[in-house]
């Protein structure tokens, strides 16, 4: 399943999986390529438009933190390691009511790294005009960015391995309907398989009380 993060009619989600990270826990939902020293790491993701008004969108990488399992975005026009090897193309892009296209996010890897794990979420930014009080009203979507970097161990990665809760509550959904339907099946058949047993026996008592019917007070035939 591939995640989209949406506000305003803005969205954005992972539209390709690079084949060294498809087995990787969320990787249709985040970005979470392991980065080698002197690789470079490419990746595709999706920018759409629902609402029924043109927009201009500015994609970028951005810096996060996560500690104790807390992910943070950090504020717009800061930087990290990892968003200093990030670059998007292209950065910025119109789009057409109901559309969407395409952004390249690559990662250039340096020769000498320090193995451990990097945060950051690639931002798709829309700016309105300036309204009559001065104040730009921005609105952003963005997909995180988990990136085990070197040897760093997988077991101490952050990844989140649970699916996102919709998903869990449809499954949970789905399992309580598949336990009901089970259920009422069972219940039909008993009750189908009751009836026919009753009457079999009917037919048996029938079937005596008629033998019986043909002896006369003797016992014996008439």
């Amino acid at each position: 399943m591939s995640g989209t993060s949406e506000v305003g009619g803005l969205g954005i989600r992972i539209s390709q999986i690079p084949s060294a990270s498809a087995n990787t826990p969320n990787s249709g939902i985040y970005i979470v390529s392991r980065l080698l020293p002197s690789t470079s790491v490419t990746q595709r993701l999706a920018v759409t438009n629902s609402s029924n008004a043109p927009i201009h969108v500015t994609v970028y990488p951005g810096p996060a933190t996560n500690v104790n399992g807390v992910f943070l975005p950090q504020a717009e026009g800061t930087s990290n390691e990892l968003t200093s090897w990030t670059s998007v193309s292209p950065s910025e892009i119109d789009l057409a009511p109901k559309s969407y296209k395409e952004v390249t996010v690559t990662i250039n890897v340096p020769a000498i790294v320090t193995p451990s794990e990097a945060y950051g979420v690639i931002w798709a930014s829309v700016s309105a005009a300036p309204g009559s009080s001065g104040i730009t009203s921005v609105n952003r979507v963005g997909i995180r960015m988990y990136e085990p970097i070197g040897n760093y161990s997988a077991a101490s990665s952050s990844i989140p391995s649970t699916k996102p809760s919709w998903i869990a509550t449809h499954e949970i959904e789905i399992g309580w309907f598949a336990f009901i339907l089970v259920a009422i099946l069972g219940f039909s058949y008993a009750i189908a398989l009751g009836s026919k047993n009753k009457k079999s026996e009917v037919v048996v008592e029938n079937s005596k009380t008629s033998k019986q019917g043909k002896r006369g007070k003797n016992g014996k035939k008439n």
